[in-house]
């Protein structure tokens, strides 16, 4: 698109009237009359590295009666009451510099390209530096004019009242600018809360697919590693060498690396059950006793605590606790983080169980009504911090390379969410970490 414009610099009038197609204005319509071209609208700042389309704009903004001054790079400036900057695609990082931009003088972002990524990286400078108008070129000078002499004149606003200000409309400042303040935060945060959540679904929409690719061969590697092992099993021990070099004899080794394969073909299949339970759809839920299915899980994983020598404490739990949910998938929720606590515990430590009804201060900001709660509590090394904002990603783990999947955590908090309800991993002051699975309480 720039290159459409590299002789633009003798034909100014001529762009003006055309760019913004059949609607456009005429240049006179920039001008208005004498007198409002030598009106001082603002000093404006145009950042472009294009000679021409930088000319082309700084012609445009003086002609509306703005004093406009262009450079080619964003190094640090003052004086000026608005900036109109150009995102070129091929040098992102020199973008990282609107940060130190003074939060009162507004900003209005260009880009050039037709290359959707760099589109997209333009949109987001100007909603991380929270610009008033985002525009494509070949954009319409009048509109950009428009945009900023709205900006200016609200920003001199702005300063004419700080100066002459009471404390009356101080304090109607104040409160303006904490919500402004709070707006900010809230769309930033919603803002990462939806890139995670497109990376969920599209991590949903393949999962189901690989999975099923891989599970079948999978199946096979380990029947058929099985058969190996059983075939040596039954070899006598005369057929069964250091090595293979004798006709008729099995080499030692058969066995070692049958059972490896067998091993390894069953952490894969795990993974692949993880991409399945990620992808999972909802099924059929039903009145249940939470304390009855914390307890049926405690008996399933009871001899992994058994061989790591965890102990198991039940702090007091006096039921019925009634939910209503899909007792497999819950259950399924239950023993993943029954297992990680263990595996989490050393030797002769302990994991304490507790379900209770969850008190207000522990439901604040969630739908009222009653909820109920189960917590399991280890007495490990607690969760580092930089790891808990990242617990729940998939294929994110804390655990030795082979030991874990990284799907656990996002499955269980996939089925709770669908249920309603939320979990909250922790590290509280005694040590340890501890995981809280929050659920709407049903009719007893």
């Amino acid at each position: 698109m720039r290159a459409s414009h590299e002789n633009a610099l003798c034909a100014v009038p001529t762009l003006l009237a055309g760019i913004g197609g059949s609607q456009r204005k005429p240049v006179k319509g920039l001008l208005r009359d004498e007198k409002e071209r030598v009106m001082d609208k603002g000093r404006v700042l145009v950042v472009d590295d294009d000679p021409s389309w930088s000319a082309f704009a700084l012609e445009g903004l003086r002609l509306a009666g703005f004093q406009a001054a262009g450079q080619s790079d964003l190094l640090p400036t003052g004086g000026f009451e608005a900036w109109v900057l150009d995102v070129p695609a091929d040098s992102p990082e020199e973008w990282s510099a609107l940060d130190d931009r003074p939060a009162d003088v507004p900003l209005v972002v260009t880009c050039g390209s037709s290359d959707p990524r760099a589109l997209e990286f333009a949109a987001r400078v100007a909603l991380r530096s929270r610009a008033v108008e985002f525009l494509v070129k070949p954009y319409s000078l009048e509109v950009l004019a428009d945009v900023l002499e709205q900006a200016v004149a609200r920003r001199r606003d702005a300063a004419e009242d700080a100066r002459v200000c009471n404390p009356a409309k101080c304090v109607v400042l104040l409160a303006s600018q904490d919500r402004w303040s709070r707006a900010v935060h809230e769309r930033r945060a919603l803002s990462a809360q939806l890139q995670h959540a497109e990376r969920l679904a599209t991590v949903g929409q393949l999962a189901s697919g690989v999975a099923h690719q891989l599970g079948t061969p999978l199946n096979v590697i380990m029947g058929r590693a099985k058969l190996i092992r059983t075939a040596v099993e039954r070899a006598t021990p005369a057929r069964i060498g250091a090595g293979a070099s004798d006709s008729g004899r099995l080499p030692a080794s058969i066995d070692d690396n049958a059972r490896i394969i067998h091993e390894l073909s069953q952490h894969m299949a795990s993974t692949v059950r993880g991409l399945l339970g990620l992808a999972r759809k909802p099924s059929e839920r039903v009145p249940a006793d939470l304390l009855e299915l914390t307890e049926r899980s405690l008996r399933l994983v009871d001899s992994v605590f058994t061989e790591r020598r965890v102990r198991v404490k039940r702090l007091p739990m006096a039921g019925p606790f009634p939910v209503h949910v899909d007792p497999l998938a819950m259950q399924q929720v239950l023993t993943n983080l029954l297992v990680n606590a263990a595996q989490a515990t050393p030797a002769g430590g302990e994991v304490w169980v507790e379900v209770r009804e969850a008190t207000a201060a522990e439901t604040t900001g969630h739908p009222p009504g009653r909820v109920l709660r189960v917590a399991i509590r280890d007495s490990g090394p607690g969760i580092p911090p930089e790891s808990l904002e990242r617990l729940f990603e998939p294929f994110f783990t804390t655990k030795p390379v082979g030991e874990g999947t990284g799907l656990g955590l996002p499955v269980a908090q996939a089925i709770v969410t669908e249920h309603a309800g939320w979990i909250v991993a922790s590290n509280p002051k005694g040590g340890g970490a501890c995981f809280t699975v929050f659920l709407p309480g049903g009719q007893e």
